[in-house]
């Protein structure tokens, strides 16, 4: 685990400069702006919200879409766990029993983390009760949630009335409620009109605060919100909702969404949540022209970005803040494609190449092999809050199975196994004393990070290679660290050089190699140190890593594939010096490799002739 300590005065300085250097003006002022309005006026209520009649159409192509959402989203593991009656709620993986008649009190929840509040202001969780046909719990909880939290009582500040609660909350009352209709109106009328009242006094709540000193995916999350339900609902407000959509999907999406069409903030997790809100709005807003216009824009290269970065199992890398379970699954997805009749993001889809550029991701295929290498940035330059220190980190899965793994993500607080998870010894690149490649601190904080020098990428014989530098060290006295990652279909190398021009730099480079937790590790005992080698097996699938370095060692990590839930796992740390190639050859068993490393250069031979040579420059 990673331990924090207090801050001296000058690092608290030094940390708001690296802040100011990376946000914009506007961004910051906006963003004191809110804090201090909040600090000033804590108990500010939100006060009364007029409405008049609101009724909820259903069509037979949001009575799919609310199906298929609600089908899908009740297989959320941790969501299953759930049972109103007795008041108990799973959230990320965390169980939690509250009183009945204090559940809502802010009280009954303060002591639980952030991220549990806002999920269970979500209400995605009655989706899963009300699939099981639950719907007198859900009945009840939802009264008594009105109840509690009726706008002339509540305050600002309070989680429920939060503009991100509201964006996620209202889209899952949406469903249920069309689900509720096809059903004999299960909640009943009296509910379902209390409920759609409420939607429509949310909605002009959200209108007026949504998220712009935060952008980002919490932003499209508010203009998606106000999209579908004035796509969905017969109101008044309902034009006025998705003009403000429309307005700010077409300032953000340009923004937000990169040439490559992966979303800005490099996480693949917020990638598919994006990218589903867009499937739902042009499917809950056919007649909203400008609105369809802007979505189908960004459809298809999202939605072929996210079939090329897929692992052979289906599902996303755990790159970045990225966990299963939390944004809508792959499987759903295409699901929403296929329902919204985008004939075009399917194109290209079906592709794959042993080698692939996709933005800044380097990508080999085979039956046997898939690699995807992270060569790109390791966050959104003013929105770092999703970045990790895993510059030049990799993915890998051998046949259909993950092996090298990602660690994922396992909360939002502030602790030690949100630092270990953002932290580069978290993942498969290398550190150079431990240290992170950037500077990353509280739960979203991020200010110095690394620069990339170069990239390069290119072919010798039958091997594919891509190649780059990054400065994160410099302040240790290496002035860039190399990696090169290279494939000859079934053989994946990856090698490191760290440049100093202190010849005396007496800094250790350590990598780190992570393993999936089902996969078993052991050591091979080898008389020609330093180079070490370790059998790997994964039910009747077997490979050796060949690891060049001064030193090796096998190591416990964690691997958090979802919210709150972590599992011990092999790493193997390796160490390497300055100015000395060092690194690791992942192959078949059958197919024994010979390595040749000094100061500058690489030679890997393999028993079947297959031969790679790089120099580090």
């Amino acid at each position: 685990m990673l331990a924090s300590m207090p801050l001296r005065f000058p690092e608290r300085v030094g940390r708001g400069v690296q802040i100011l250097k990376h946000y914009p003006w506007s961004q910051i002022a906006l963003r004191v702006a809110n804090v201090a309005a909040a600090k000033l006026r804590p108990s500010r209520r939100i006060g009364s919200i007029p409405m008049g009649a609101v009724t909820l159409p259903a069509t037979s192509q949001t009575v799919k879409l609310a199906t298929l959402i609600c089908r899908s989203r009740a297989e959320h593991p941790s969501h299953q766990q759930c049972d109103l009656g007795r008041c108990l709620f799973v959230l990320l993986n965390e169980p939690v029993t509250l009183e009945k008649d204090a559940r809502f009190e802010p009280h009954a929840v303060s002591q639980l983390s952030h991220l549990w509040r806002f999920q269970f202001q979500y209400h995605e969780f009655l989706i899963t009760q009300i699939v099981s046909n639950r719907w007198e719990a859900a009945q009840e909880f939802l009264e008594a949630w009105l109840d509690a939290h009726r706008p002339e009582e509540v305050k600002r500040r309070d989680d429920a009335w939060h503009p991100y609660c509201i964006s996620r909350r209202i889209v899952a009352w949406i469903w249920i409620l069309l689900l509720s209709q096809q059903q004999n109106d299960s909640l009943g009328t009296e509910l379902t009109a209390k409920l759609l009242k409420s939607i429509a006094q949310q909605c002009e709540y959200l209108r007026a605060n949504l998220e712009v000193d935060l952008g980002g995916n919490h932003l499209i999350e508010n203009a998606s919100a106000l999209a579908i339900a004035g796509g969905v609902l017969d109101c008044s407000q309902a034009s006025t909702w998705l003009e403000v959509a429309s307005r700010v999907l077409s300032k953000e999406l340009p923004k937000q969404v990169l040439p490559c069409g992966e979303h800005f903030e490099l996480s693949p997790m917020y990638h598919c949540q994006i990218l589903a809100n867009l499937l739902r709005i042009k499917i809950c807003c056919p007649e909203h022209q400008p609105i369809q216009c802007t979505v189908d824009r960004y459809i298809q290269p999202m939605y072929q970005f996210l079939n090329r970065i897929l692992h052979p199992d289906g599902e996303i890398p755990l790159l970045s803040d990225s966990v299963f379970h939390e944004a809508p699954s792959v499987a759903e997805i295409r699901q929403c494609v296929e329902l919204a009749g985008f004939e075009g993001a399917a194109k290209g889809c079906g592709e794959q190449h042993v080698a692939d550029i996709v933005g800044s991701y380097r990508l080999y295929r085979t039956p046997r092999l898939s690699v995807i290498g992270d060569f790109g940035p390791v966050a959104a330059t003013n929105l770092p809050a999703h970045g990790h220190c895993d510059l030049f980190g990799l993915e890998a899965s051998v046949e259909t199975q993950r092996w090298i793994v990602d660690s994922g993500n396992y909360n939002y607080s502030g602790d030690s196994m949100r630092a270990y998870c953002r932290s580069s010894i978290a993942h498969n690149v290398v550190a150079v004393d431990d240290q992170n490649q950037a500077n990353v601190w509280s739960k979203f904080r991020m200010g110095n990070r690394p620069k990339i020098l170069d990239l390069k990428h290119g072919s010798e014989a039958n091997w594919v290679w891509s190649c780059g530098s990054h400065d994160g060290y410099r302040d240790s006295g290496i002035d860039k660290v190399q990696r090169v990652l290279a494939t000859d279909g079934d053989t994946l190398a990856c090698f490191d050089f760290g440049h100093s021009l202190n010849e005396t730099n007496s800094k250790n480079l350590c990598g780190y190699l992570h393993f999936h937790p089902s996969l078993d590790v052991s050591a091979v005992a080898l008389s020609d140190q330093p180079v070490f080698q370790f059998a790997l097996q994964l039910g009747g699938v077997r490979r050796v890593v060949t690891i060049a370095a001064e030193s090796c060692s096998l190591q416990d990590g964690w691997y958090c594939p979802e919210f709150g839930r972590r599992e011990r796992t092999t790493v193997i740390r390796y160490l390497g010096q300055p100015n000395m190639i060092f690194g690791w050859v992942l192959h078949e068993i059958d197919n024994a490799t010979h390595l040749v490393c000094d100061k500058s250069k690489l030679a890997i031979t393999m028993s079947d002739q297959s031969r790679f040579i790089w120099r580090a420059t």
